[in-house]
């Protein structure tokens, strides 16, 4: 089953750039295929060449776009937020606010 990379990962990858890692080895190290390597570095890569929190967002907006986005109303947001500050469960809240 396919796993999204995580923001240490990210770190990871660009960590071991900076030591001159092959895409190979990076892969190696992290337990992952090569192509998952060389396309976080193609989709993350910037101006400034590939960096650990400019691919998080690049990824996070990637995923708020996406065509399987949930998308939630402002106002669901706000209540969920207000029972969320009272301390009402997850559950309660389900219960509660209507998405």
């Amino acid at each position: 089953m396919y796993k999204h990379l995580s923001r240490e990962e990210r770190y990871q990858i660009h960590s071991l750039l900076k030591a001159k890692q092959t895409i190979t080895e990076i892969a190696r190290s992290l337990g992952r295929s090569r192509s998952t390597i060389s396309r976080e570095l193609s989709r993350g890569r910037g101006q400034r060449g590939y960096r650990a929190e400019q691919a998080c967002a690049k990824a996070t907006e990637r995923a708020q776009q996406s065509r399987n986005a949930r998308r939630v109303d402002s106002k669901v947001w706000s209540d969920v937020d207000f029972y969320l500050g009272i301390q009402w469960s997850p559950e309660q809240i389900a219960g509660k606010v209507a998405v």
